[in-house]
């Protein structure tokens, strides 16, 4: 009798279904995030459940769910995956910054600056650019523009090709009347590539705004001439163009006289000449590692490179090249002599 108990055990145990294998985590991860990304997030939360049940200790698969979470309005539970994310690994930073993102969404600014803070003084975390955005965002939100502005000074510093910062630091500086500056990284943006209508016409009225009524002019005709321009875009931009033109005349009658206008035109032609590139290998809070980080490439045969403050930061620059295809070609000769991957600068 006893034999044939454990018969029918071993039969049994036989015939029931293997339990999952715990690596097949990431399959489940990989379905939840491709689902996140096609908003479909009551799917996308599901299978980071499956994932996390398979194997608990990954603090990506928990950092997703609360993000999932946060998209539906599960405030708490967002808040719950993001805190088991950080007790599976303290250093998960970028569950930290998303915990920031939460608190300042729910109003809680106190907290949502600390964790913020926290994330963007990482120095191992590869989004610091990004915290340093959301940690503006706060700023903004209780009116201290200095801190705005400062915060995205950083996002731009530590990622020059961030184009969401670019964009709230141009319009913060000319919310403050700073139009020069504004001037600067709208034509650094279209430097880039990011050539959009919105960008030129912010170009065109920055030049308005300093005077500079032939260049804001010959934008508005290069924008005028483009066929995506819709017709709402395209009154805009002709009601810009009636403000130059009346504000031409006005000074024409009043203030300007020729002698300084050819004064102003030769300052502008000196300042065009005066624009180099350079690729920015890296940007410190803190001089003695930007000093270290530009006497290792020194030593690696790179003599032209200098430390400059800017912004806050201390940025390691190399080179001071007349085109962005030649200051290109130099990063990526950079790149493969020392394993360094910089951005190319417009600089003045």
């Amino acid at each position: 009798m006893r034999f044939l108990l454990l018969a029918l055990a071993l039969i049994l145990s036989c015939a029931s279904p293997p339990k999952e294998d715990r690596r097949n985590w990431k399959v489940y991860y990989d379905l939840g995030q491709a689902a996140y990304l096609a908003k479909n997030y009551s799917e996308a939360i599901a299978n980071f459940h499956k994932a996390i049940r398979l194997n608990p200790d990954r603090p990506e698969v928990w950092n997703a769910l609360g993000l999932a979470y946060m998209q539906v309005g599960e405030y708490e539970k967002a808040r719950e995956s993001f805190l088991r994310a950080l007790s599976v690994d303290p250093h998960f930073t970028e569950a930290k910054m998303n915990l920031g993102v939460l608190y300042a969404k729910l109003g809680n600014y106190e907290l949502a600056l600390k964790f913020l803070k926290e994330s963007a003084q990482d120095e191992l975390f590869e989004k610091k650019h990004v915290a340093y955005l959301h940690l503006a965002n706060v700023y903004k939100q209780l009116g201290d523009l200095e801190n705005y502005v400062k915060s995205l000074q950083k996002a731009v510093a530590y990622n020059p090709n961030f184009v969401d910062a670019q964009l709230q630091l141009a319009q913060a500086y000319e919310e403050l009347g700073r139009y020069e500056k504004a001037k600067e990284v709208y034509e650094s943006l279209i430097a880039q590539g990011y050539k959009t209508n919105f960008v030129l016409y912010k170009l065109a009225e920055v030049n308005y705004k300093l005077g500079r009524y032939e260049e804001a002019k010959r934008i508005i005709r290069q924008l005028l001439q483009s066929e995506r321009l819709t017709e709402e875009q395209r009154k805009q931009v002709k009601q810009l163009l009636s403000k130059i033109l009346i504000e031409q005349q006005r000074k024409l009658v009043l203030l300007s006289p020729p002698k300084e206008e050819r004064k102003e035109e030769r300052k502008e032609r000196k300042k065009v000449r005066e624009r180099y590139f350079a690729v920015q290998v890296g940007a410190f809070s803190s001089k003695k590692r930007a000093e270290s980080l530009a006497e290792r490439l020194r030593k690696m045969g790179f003599e032209d490179v200098v430390v400059l403050q800017a912004d806050g930061m201390y940025k390691v620059l190399y080179g001071k090249f007349k085109s962005r295809q030649e200051a290109l070609r130099k990063r990526n000769e950079l790149f493969l002599r020392t394993g360094y991957y910089g951005f190319v600068v417009e600089m003045r």
